[in-house]
């Protein structure tokens, strides 16, 4: 059954008014309430059959919850596929460890847990059945996923689960000196796995920091159906010994209902996210339990009403004189945390935290909804719906206006200023004065609620610059506040993606500039600087590249160092993208200096140059180092703006890029997935920067060999950025040979070629001719001869391409030993297989020297060495680079086609050597697997099905 919304809530009501049912009066409840809704009925039997599953499990006799005697499976020993490593901890149920599974599929760090040998009891099995089945259901990113199941030779069953590397949620967000809007953002996720296992019906019962974990990459990992405490049995809560009853709960954590024994639902857990939440916010739980009775435990959590988080963040350092909240850590005032407490916060954690279940949020989801909407500037649920209040939020969401506003609004307290202290230039101060005044009033009438067209409460950013700048004739007589202005809704434009509305407001903005201030004022630099970003973006990057020299010399003559730095950062940028390596390199460490001179003095600023040394870094094949300086720059971001934010979203697929070229699959495909999910929903579908993200994540299943993924991904950003840009551009050109590699790959050369070749001529045309861009597409032009059968042709622009990458890139670079490689297949197909194993052995070693033995490139270029040798005839030269190719591919890439390719040539070596029932299955696979992944017309697809018929 599919729950809407409202179906939702009224299962939710009628499984609390079940649970709470005395047991006589049960069925006639559920006979009158559900009548002859059938589908509602069984829904409402299966949640309290789960019910009644979870109240067994934590009421278990003491005896069944004491910690275990029977002795620890010894390191080692395998439970099927599965290689124990060592214990992680030990309970009451059971033990789990650290494992390894390790088989021909592939290798993957496990948590097992295996049920007590010294506890088999008919009820203990039912319970961990029915833990393992509730695990199974639970299929959410953010949960630690059920991953299998099996049992021992002595009959014991065990199930096997996603092992987590993370830190609890608290020491997080304490470690990293998290904000609180990282914090919040972090909340709602953990919300939004606690609402996915009630929609499930389960409830939790157990939610704290401990079973809230959160991974380096920053994702939240909900624990604890079953095996959290064994996972980290160091951070399992102390909970107190005096009954059993609070033995089964943590008591800081635990609902008024929980303390008191009486039956529990889905409000339990949003009790227990109050709890949480106070937390985050404030470093100290609502109640101090530690070293208390039982009594006066349920009298603190049924009675005492927890103080306001805003008052605890002032009154802290006063009450125990031996630090400060966990935000405050921060290095944030006193006053300005609490004043950012004060209002909504204590308002949703006071909520949360309500004695009476029916009084809380109604669910996790309209918890986490009303974080969303304190986040987003939008009223909550927990407050008052005041005039006032619902005005004040309407002010706080439209941050971009407020901050257009504030400059015309303080222009005009000095203006007026001006005309109090300059009587003689009173009656023109005050026309000017008004003329603003009238502008900044038209601008928030525009976007009144009760005003004007009614789009006010809707209007976007976009629809208030766009206003902003037809209205721009009424500040005629204010150039200085027409320039900033211009100036201002240009970058927002840039910022946006929107960048052809930019172009000409930046434009305007520094020619008025420069006839206001003259050509060396401070704010042209930030014209220059800005206008140079936009060229950059648009892909003109001589023309940024001299617009930063330009404004950098004018940074110099201020003798600003942080200013300085930013204009050498941006000047980095830019040389990047243009080719000249060095100079990048040269600008960029010049700003890394001055900032390591001022720790602190500007955080984004400094990651945002390591954030460019790192892809310097990466151009350069140094992927160790470059990958370091990404990671440092996401953290630094993410303190600073949380996750989910676009900014960290673009870093997050920068990072995911990288660890693609590296050949770090699953971890880049997580980044990469996430940050364009954070863009979409920021900037939506149409969009330069998403489509960008839609790119990389198309470049990963591309590694990956997943054609069929791929190309629709690809034709979906070429679509958008010829939309946005034209059909023929720097956006454009990169999309073409990506796609033209696919189309390579499954034969469809006639397809391939005009998309190389329209690149190529926009790398030239733009870039220059000994540009890397261009050696990349003449390297792609190369294979698209070679599988054409044209080798002289191929060979001349395989050797253009590797001629190009030495000059521009050095000798050891990856790219140079892509040449390599490929000019050893056109080689070895011209009939030079000696040739060709020296040039594949050149490429091999270059690979080996910059990205280490496992990456896949390592796997490629084995596979082409055992091709050469069977050409050469050295049938077991060529099995054993076969299957070392083989065993690399299917570690780093199990899904690549090329896998199949490695079978066939392995095939074939065996033959050669006589050993056909083994070498014909591998061909006979080789060959379904090309055809259904390739096609019919693949090169390797019809290779494979000639070898296929040689031998069978």
């Amino acid at each position: 059954m599919n729950l809407d919304h409202r179906a939702y809530q009224r299962l939710q009501a009628l499984f609390e008014g079940a649970v709470a049912c005395p047991p006589e009066e049960l069925k006639r409840f559920v006979d009158e309430q559900c009548g002859g809704d059938l589908e509602l009925r069984r829904e409402l039997e299966q949640l309290l059959a789960a019910h009644r599953q979870a109240e067994n499990f934590l009421e278990l006799p003491a005896g069944e919850t004491a910690p275990p005697s029977g002795p620890l499976l010894a390191s080692g020993q395998r439970l099927g596929p599965y290689r124990l490593l060592r214990p992680l901890g030990r309970g009451g149920m059971g033990s789990v460890y650290l494992a390894q599974r390790e088989d021909e599929a592939f290798r993957k760090r496990v948590a097992i847990k295996l049920l007590r040998g010294d506890l088999p009891s008919e009820q203990l099995l039912r319970h961990f059945r029915a833990e393992r089945q509730i695990l199974a259901a639970l299929d959410h990113p953010a949960i630690a996923r059920l991953l299998d199941g099996g049992t021992t030779p002595d009959g014991l069953p065990y199930f096997v689960m996603e092992y987590v590397e993370g830190q609890p949620i608290d020491a997080y967000c304490e470690q990293r000196g998290l904000g609180v809007e990282a914090r919040l953002r972090l909340f709602i996720a953990v919300c939004e796995a606690v609402q996915f296992a009630h929609r499930n019906l389960v409830v939790h019962r157990d939610l704290k920091p401990s079973n809230i974990l959160v991974t380096a990459g920053g994702e939240i990992k909900l624990l604890d159906f079953g095996i959290a405490k064994l996972l980290n049995p160091e951070l399992a809560s102390a909970t107190l010994a005096s009954t059993v009853s609070l033995r089964l709960m943590t008591p800081s954590y635990a609902s008024p209902e929980q303390v008191r024994g009486e039956p529990i639902s889905t409000a339990s857990d949003v009790y227990s996210l109050g709890v949480l939440l106070y937390e985050l916010l404030t470093g100290r739980k609502p109640y101090r339990l530690n070293g208390t009775s039982q009594i006066a435990i349920e009298r603190a959590i049924c009675e005492q009403d927890p103080v306001p988080p805003s008052t605890v963040v002032r009154t802290t350092r006063e009450d125990d004189g031996r630090g400060e909240p966990a935000p405050r850590r921060r290095g944030d005032p006193a006053r300005k945390l609490e004043r950012r407490l004060a209002g909504d916060l204590d308002n949703i954690v006071l909520k949360a935290l309500r004695k009476e279940p029916e009084r809380r949020y109604g669910s996790a989801e309209q918890l986490a909804q009303d974080v969303d909407r304190h986040l987003r500037g939008f009223p909550v649920s927990a407050r008052p719906a005041t005039p006032l209040y619902h005005w004040g939020r309407f002010l706080r969401r439209n941050r971009w206006r407020v901050a257009v506003a504030a400059v015309f609004a303080l222009v005009c307290l000095g203006l007026g200023a001006a005309v109090i202290g300059q009587w003689q230039r009173a009656e023109r101060q005050a026309r000017a004065s008004r003329q603003t005044l009238d502008f900044v009033v038209g601008l928030f009438t525009d976007a009144d609620p009760f005003a004007g067209d009614g789009q006010g409460p809707e209007m976007t950013v976009r629809q208030l610059l766009e206003r902003g700048v037809d209205r721009l004739d009424e500040l005629e007589e204010q150039p200085e506040i027409r320039a900033e202005l211009l100036y201002t809704v240009g970058s927002v434009y840039h910022s946006i993606g929107l960048l052809d509305r930019a172009d000409p407001l930046l434009l305007q903005a520094l020619a008025l500039r420069r006839e206001l201030f003259g050509a060396a004022h401070p704010a042209v630099a930030d014209s220059l600087d800005e206008l140079a970003r936009l060229r950059y973006s648009q892909g003109r990057y001589d023309e940024a590249v001299a617009l930063h020299r330009r404004g950098l010399e004018l940074r110099r003559r201020s003798g600003r160092p942080l200013e300085i730095a930013a204009s050498e950062t941006g000047l980095a940028v830019a040389l990047t993208a243009a080719g000249d390596l060095a100079g990048a390199e040269a600008q960029q460490r010049a700003a890394l200096q001055t900032y390591d001179r001022r720790p602190g003095a500007d955080p984004l600023a400094d990651a945002g140059a390591r954030h460019n040394l790192a892809r310097l870094l990466e151009k350069r094949g140094e992927y160790g180092e470059a990958e370091s300086l990404l990671r440092r720059t996401l953290d630094a971001y993410r303190r600073q703006l949380g996750n989910g934010h676009p900014e960290v979203a673009r870093i997050e697929i920068d990072l995911g890029r990288l660890l693609t070229e590296a050949g770090v699959y699953d971890d880049a495909e997580e980044l990469l997935r996430r940050g364009s999910a954070a863009l979409r929903r920021a900037l939506g579908d149409d969009n330069l920067y998403t489509a960008t993200g839609v790119y990389e994540l198309a470049g990963l299943l591309r590694h990956r060999g997943d054609v069929g993924e791929a190309e629709p991904l690809y034709r979906q950003v070429l679509a958008t950025y010829r939309r946005q840009r034209g059909d023929d551009n720097l956006y454009v050109a990169p999309v073409l040979i990506n796609l033209g590699r696919l189309l390579v790959a499954r034969g469809a050369y006639d397809d391939a070629e005009p998309l190389l070749r329209q690149a190529l001529a926009s790398y030239r045309r733009e870039l220059g001719p000994e540009h890397p861009h261009v050696a990349t597409t003449l390297h792609e032009l190369a294979l698209l001869a070679a599988a054409r059968g044209d080798l002289p042709a191929a060979e001349d622009l395989c050797r253009q391409a590797l001629e190009l990458r030495r000059a521009r890139l050095g000798e050891n670079h990856p790219r140079v030993a892509d040449s390599l490689d490929a000019l050893g297949s056109i080689r070895r197909r011209a009939g030079d297989p000696e040739a060709a194993s020296e040039l594949h052995r050149q490429a091999f070693e270059i690979y080996r020297r910059k990205l280490g033995d496992e990456h896949p490139r390592i796997g490629r270029c084995l596979l082409h060495l055992a091709q050469a040798a069977l050409d050469r005839g050295d049938d077991a030269a060529a099995a054993s680079a076969a299957r070392q190719a083989l065993d690399l591919l299917h570690r780093q890439a199990p899904g690549h086609w090329r896998v199949a390719v490695a079978e066939c040539v392995l095939g074939t070596a065996l033959a050669g050597q006589g050993h056909r029932r083994e070498a014909v299955p591998l061909l006979r696979r080789a060959h379904d697997v090309l055809r259904q992944r390739l096609g019919e017309r693949a090169a390797a697809t019809r290779e494979a099905e000639a070898r296929l018929r040689s031998y069978s």
